[in-house]
């Protein structure tokens, strides 16, 4: 007999956190996770503060303090007029909208009941209703637009639905539903007698303008049958509070309430108490956050277009899904992620985990990005990202020393070139300044036989291009990095350090994983040309740190 549910085994641990994971050990930058790495309001942090110094510290009312549900409903009808909220009857405080959303599940859903989900779905929507007994009906959204077939959404419903997960605006493709999509799902769940439960945690970042958001509870036939989650993560740039809420009709309430006490108990106090003052942020505050969010989804958006990847801009949320495909014709997404966070530093999550593994091939290819950061940090991502525009370029003309220089120079930025007798040595310095004293350059072209005899750099027009590389890159060419020398300091590796186009150990440096080729022709630079962009990221990295 197992020891686990057979339920458990039915969905994977999230991916979502896995990256994160990998992108701390890998010390990449970390696009996978949607949280802000820049400080929330400081009156919120201050109200939090100030609740704990006055010893608000002990289990508050189970769903919610009066407070912030009071504070709850009154930006709600402020932002959104014709909608008024009982924080008596129609609020429950959760931990998080991840909890209301497991809370609702629990609540609605008995085994054999049906759910819609629109697909792909932020990851938790399954796992809720698989935990619930309940059985996933999907309905496919197709890009680059996201739209859905109406036919194909009718078809989900039956007489065993009974309710309807929405995203909106949608994680991972950034879909903000029309009016005339939301109707359509509102005719539908007056039909079938079924519950629309919206994950609204995005409302206010969209880029659609005033207007641009329609919250389903307003929309005609909705108003008695939406369950509306919500919480101060993403909004308010707090995601770690964990204080989120449900907005329903009394009867669902009250189910809703029971559920959360024996999940959570209640939201921590403080944090509710930061809440209130969250909530109490003038209008402004809405209109710039999504202001700032536009600036940062174009500044991510636009590199990754110009790199090569194949995106649609998103309407709504933080989270921008490309198709990988252009850039390798393997068409991976979590191979390809894998490699992001290895090798170039810069973390995304790979998009398998939002199809189910029967549609999974039309989520193969796509990786999502997440751009809730600072400027600079984006910025930082955008230029290590920039080796996988080098990497897939058409091939380059003309294979002297020159051109080499030339390529390095204007494909990578921030690099400082030092010439010395002939010899050039590359270095990763945004100051544009010479290195001062000892310091470690990423590659080098040596035009002389110098330091040393071995490539016979004698002959005209010859040059040795030496790259420094990742250890694990390293043994994966050669194997064990070499140890054994002869007299002049070379050493033993069995290759001839004079043939031309032929990727080898480096003469001397190769015990430090570094390689050489010399007179490189087209097809041996395109060879070298992804360690030569992946030792620059590696240079950049270490700057960095």
């Amino acid at each position: 007999m197992s020891r686990t549910s057979a339920k458990a085994g039915l969905f994977t641990e999230s991916v979502i956190r896995e990256t994160f994971r990998l992108a701390a050990q890998h010390g990449a930058i970390n696009l996978g996770q949607g949280y802000p790495d820049f400080p929330c309001p400081q009156e919120i942090k201050d109200a939090a503060c100030a609740a704990i110094l006055a010893d608000d510290n002990q289990y508050p009312m189970t769903f919610g303090t009066p407070a912030l549900r009071a504070a709850i409903a009154e930006k709600t009808a402020r932002t959104y007029p014709g909608w008024t909220i009982d924080p008596d009857t129609e609020l429950c405080v959760t931990c998080g909208a991840t909890e209301a959303l497991v809370a609702v599940a629990f609540a609605l859903l008995d085994p054999g009941d049906e759910v819609v989900l629109f697909e792909p779905w932020y990851e938790n929507y399954q796992p809720d209703a698989i935990l619930a007994g309940a059985v996933p009906r999907t309905v496919r959204m197709r890009a680059p637009d996201w739209t859905f077939d109406e036919a194909e959404l009718r078809a989900a419903f039956g007489p065993r639905t009974k309710a309807v997960f929405l995203c909106h605006p949608n994680n991972p493709t950034g879909k903000v539903y029309s009016a005339e999509e939301l109707a359509l799902v509102g005719e539908l769940c007056q039909r079938w007698d079924a519950v629309l439960v919206v994950d609204s945690i995005y409302e206010h970042i969209h880029y659609l303008g005033p207007g641009g958001y329609q919250p389903p509870a307003l929309v005609p036939g909705l108003e008695d049958r939406t369950i509306t989650v919500n919480a101060l993560s993403k909004t308010y740039a707090v995601t770690g509070w964990r204080v989120g809420w449900t907005v329903a009709p009394p009867d669902l309430t009250a189910a809703i309430r029971k559920v959360h006490d024996f999940l959570t108990i209640a939201a921590p106090a403080p944090m509710q108490a930061g809440g209130v003052a969250a909530l109490g942020l003038p209008d402004g505050y809405y209109a710039d956050l999504a202001a700032r969010y536009l600036e940062r989804r174009d500044l991510l958006c636009s590199a990754l277009e110009d790199i090569g990847f194949d995106l649609r801009r998103p309407d709504g949320s933080y989270y921008v899904l490309c198709d990988m495909a252009p850039l390798d014709p393997e068409g991976d997404g979590v191979a390809f992620a894998r490699r992001l966070i290895t090798e170039v530093g810069v973390s995304c999550v790979p998009a398998v985990s939002f199809w189910r593994p029967e549609n999974v091939a039309a989520g193969r290819s796509m990786i999502r990005f997440a751009f809730p950061k600072r400027p600079e940090t984006l910025n930082a991502a955008v230029d290590r990202l920039k080796s996988l525009k080098w990497q897939f370029n058409d091939t380059i003309e003309g294979m002297d020393a020159s051109s080499v220089i030339r390529y390095i120079c204007e494909e990578f930025d921030h690099v400082v070139a030092v010439e010395n007798e002939g010899d050039t040595f590359f270095t990763y310095d945004p100051s544009g300044r010479p290195p001062e004293g000892a310091w470690q350059p990423f590659a080098t072209v040596v035009t002389s036989d110098r330091h040393d005899r071995v490539s016979k750099l004698e002959r005209p027009g010859a040059y040795r291009l030496n790259i420094g590389l990742r250890k694990a890159t390293y043994t994966g060419l050669f194997g064990a990095p070499p140890r054994e020398r002869d007299e002049d300091w070379v050493l033993d590796t069995g290759f001839d350090y004079a043939t031309e186009d032929r990727l080898m150990p480096h003469p001397h440096y190769g015990s430090q994983y570094w390689v050489c080729i010399v007179n490189p022709s087209e097809a041996g630079f395109e060879e070298v040309r992804p360690l030569l962009a992946e030792a620059y990221a590696f240079a950049v990295r270490k700057a960095e740190r």
